[in-house]
């Protein structure tokens, strides 16, 4: 979890100082497991203030341009392509 600028897969230490989350915080949870050699991964951001509505939407709107557009044969280039385009569209 991180908070904030904190970059992604921070992993807070049992002798990490506790940090309460504050209304204006933007929390970044990010997961994953591996069972049996298969890995799954996910992360999710969470904000209470909102002036991040726009940008969680964004972010949500790209994922699931990416999840449409993902499939066999396809190449990554034009999955990061499409993102990019829903991303421009949303401006």
């Amino acid at each position: 979890m991180s908070v904030n600028h904190v970059a992604a897969h921070f992993t807070p230490n049992s002798d990490s100082e506790v940090y309460h989350l504050k209304s204006s915080d933007v929390l970044k949870v990010d997961f994953g497991c591996q069972v049996n050699g298969r890995i799954i991964d996910c992360a999710f951001t969470v904000a209470f203030d909102s002036k991040y509505d726009q940008l969680l939407r964004a972010v949500k709107q790209a994922t699931e341009t990416g999840l449409r557009e993902i499939g066999i044969d396809v190449r990554l280039a034009d999955v990061g392509a499409a993102i990019y385009g829903s991303i421009l569209r949303q401006r």
